[in-house]
């Protein structure tokens, strides 16, 4: 199972997003190629082209819905693909914090280890192993402050699975994470676009009852449908571990709270 990791926003005080989301969408490693190949032959008969990228900050915005008619039937035929395709995502959705989080380059931040103990428990259904693939970019803020944030990152998974009393019983999750360039690996443009709907939708209180007639706000809430039926939850006799989980401010600045 590949598992491809992506974040929309950044849980910082001084981030311009109100909200931010970080999803992981596990797939499995059988239908990549068809994915990869169905992405590409999608881009190639509506933009003329298969070099480009699938990337949410230019696609899943209201100016480009209403003027670009052509990224706006790319958009509409890659939800409609989603529905099709055999995939789990997870969220952690997270306001704005009110200070600092309390992080530091030798452990995980909550959001990930939540993250990563909800593929360990897919991993464990589906009888298989997963592999954690990041953007080369790595992500951004405290790793990016301390030297190339992919470097801090790979660091602090090897030591949380390594060294972490929890992150040791993740037996199912490689131990070495893989960065690639999302401009040539659909899978990482997919998490790409489903984190900036979340967002979008999370933002924007279209979880709430009251219909709006904005076009573009009424097909972010298709989309979020799409993305919704894909999630998955864990359920036991003493506990329920949430696909989709919005995290308190105390969780995103680091306080030792149960997942």
């Amino acid at each position: 199972m590949w598992v491809y990791f992506d974040e929309s926003g950044h849980p910082h005080p001084n981030d311009s997003c109100p909200k931010s989301v970080l999803v992981a969408v596990c797939i499995e490693e059988s239908i990549n190629r068809d994915m990869t190949r169905n992405l590409h032959n999608m881009k190639k008969d509506l933009l003329g082209t298969e070099d480009c990228e699938l990337k949410g900050s230019s696609l899943l915005r209201k100016s480009t819905f209403e003027k670009v008619v052509k990224k706006r039937e790319l958009v509409e035929c890659f939800f409609n693909y989603l529905r099709d395709l055999p995939f789990t995502v997870f969220a952690m959705i997270m306001p704005r914090p009110s200070r600092v989080p309390n992080w530091n380059l030798t452990s995980l931040p909550n959001q990930y280890e939540f993250l990563l103990l909800r593929v360990q428990n897919l991993a464990l259904e589906m009888d298989d192993k997963a592999l954690l693939i990041f953007d080369d970019g790595g992500p951004s803020g405290i790793w990016q402050e301390h030297g190339p944030s992919d470097i801090n990152l790979a660091r602090a998974i090897t030591n949380y699975l390594f060294r972490h009393a929890v992150g040791k019983s993740l037996d199912r999750i490689y131990e070495v994470p893989m960065f690639v360039k999302s401009l040539i690996t659909p899978g990482v443009q997919i998490a790409d676009m489903i984190a900036r709907c979340i967002r979008i939708y999370e933002e924007k209180g279209l979880y709430t009852a009251t219909r709006s007639t904005d076009p573009f706000e009424s097909a972010i809430r298709r989309y979020y449908g799409i993305i919704e039926d894909k999630k998955r939850d864990f359920i036991d006799e003493s506990t329920t571990m949430y696909g989709f989980s919005r995290l308190s401010d105390q969780v995103i600045c680091g306080l030792p709270l149960q997942p």
